[in-house]
């Protein structure tokens, strides 16, 4: 089972567009990868932190079903 963290680095020299797009295509590919599908309904990835060392290095954790499936629908009326 791939782990449910997940390191992504960047060259520092890289500009913040590139960055972003970067770091979007390796989430994707990260949580296409899981073993467990990952659960847009249910599943929370959090930037756990960031460092700059000559280098952008982005730390992602997934959290597995933090969200409450009741909570979206609970302002709809019945």
């Amino acid at each position: 089972m791939m782990s449910e963290h997940k390191i992504i680095t960047l060259p520092g020299t890289m500009p913040l567009g590139k960055r972003i797009r970067g770091v979007s295509r390796e989430i994707s590919m990260w949580l296409a990868s899981l073993e467990e599908p990952y659960d847009a309904g249910k599943d929370v990835v959090h930037l756990a932190g960031c460092e700059r060392d000559g280098c952008y290095r982005y730390h992602y954790t997934l959290d597995r079903s933090v969200k409450d499936p009741g909570e979206e629908k609970a302002g709809t009326p019945v």
